[in-house]
């Protein structure tokens, strides 16, 4: 007898609590998963900085200014970037202030203008809907906020050529002058220490595929060999400086100017950073 009453009362208790669960989803009272939901899911995190500009759909163009808004506008200072989760989670382009240091922190002021840079070449705005802009605050361990997707189209008449390898979006910073003039110019930069063997990185400038003779160095070497200035065996920046001779056959033309990696273990495919630069 004893044996038969303990299974009813589990049956009884069983048609009790479905009966009250089902009472308070009526109420609003218990979210009832959809068929197929993964009850182990984590929660999405919510962004602590929402973005105003972009909104998720706009087309934004390459060589053109926009303004990038987010609120609170907080106090201290963050970094903006520009990601894109369909390139993989390496792809990230700094977005910064023109001045120095690279990536540098912005004021947490609630809106950056951006002049979107034209493509340079390594494909850098290739056709993609999934471009967000990603902040994170400098000063904490808040996470990253990310704004929704949106396109960046980039319509560059610039012949460019063919990349070497990888490009290395951070390899290269504080990169002056902005412009060049027939004749000669004092190029400066400061350049990641990987990009570096024995103390020399290559610098090429291309007027479409063609490479530009630049000039010798006072020692008879190419003024694409480039030495640093400074202690090169870091991950961290280093000076570089040199002269090169712009041909006069070139002004008014846009050309495509790289920093190339100068290590041997590339395989033929070294890392390089590069952008346009125009000779007026």
């Amino acid at each position: 007898m004893s044996d038969k009453i303990i299974p009813i009362t589990l049956v009884i208790i069983l048609v009790a609590i479905a009966g009250a669960v089902g009472y308070l989803a009526l109420q609003g009272r218990v979210a009832l998963l959809p068929p197929g939901e993964n009850i182990g899911k984590p929660p999405v995190a919510t962004s602590s900085y929402p973005f105003l500009v972009p909104v998720a759909g706009e087309q934004w163009q390459a060589g053109k200014e926009y303004v990038i808004r987010w609120q609170p506008p907080m106090g201290s200072t963050i970094a903006l970037s520009v990601v894109n989760p369909s390139f993989g989670s390496g792809y990230r382009f700094h977005i910064c202030a023109p001045v120095s240091p690279y990536p540098c922190d912005l004021p947490n002021t609630g809106e950056f203008r951006w002049l979107v840079p034209p493509d340079d070449g390594h494909n850098e705005w290739a056709p993609s809907a999934e471009y967000r802009i990603a902040l994170a605050p400098t000063s904490s361990d808040a996470p990253m906020s990310v704004s929704g997707p949106f396109s960046i189209m980039a319509k560059n008449a610039v012949v460019v050529p063919a990349a070497p390898g990888p490009f290395a979006a951070d390899a290269v910073r504080n990169l002056a002058p902005q412009s060049l003039k027939v004749g000669k110019n004092e190029i400066t930069a400061e350049v990641r220490g990987y990009m570096f063997f024995e103390g020399e990185t290559q610098l090429a400038l291309y007027d479409g595929t063609a490479r530009v003779n630049i000039g010798n160095r006072p020692d008879g070497l190419p003024n694409g060999v480039v030495s640093a200035k400074g202690a090169w065996m870091t991950e961290d920046y280093v000076p570089v400086a040199q002269t090169i001779t712009i041909p006069a056959g070139l002004k008014g033309k846009t050309l495509v100017i790289r920093f190339i990696a100068n290590d041997p273990r590339d395989d033929a495919r070294p890392r390089y950073w590069g952008t346009l630069i125009r000779v007026e």
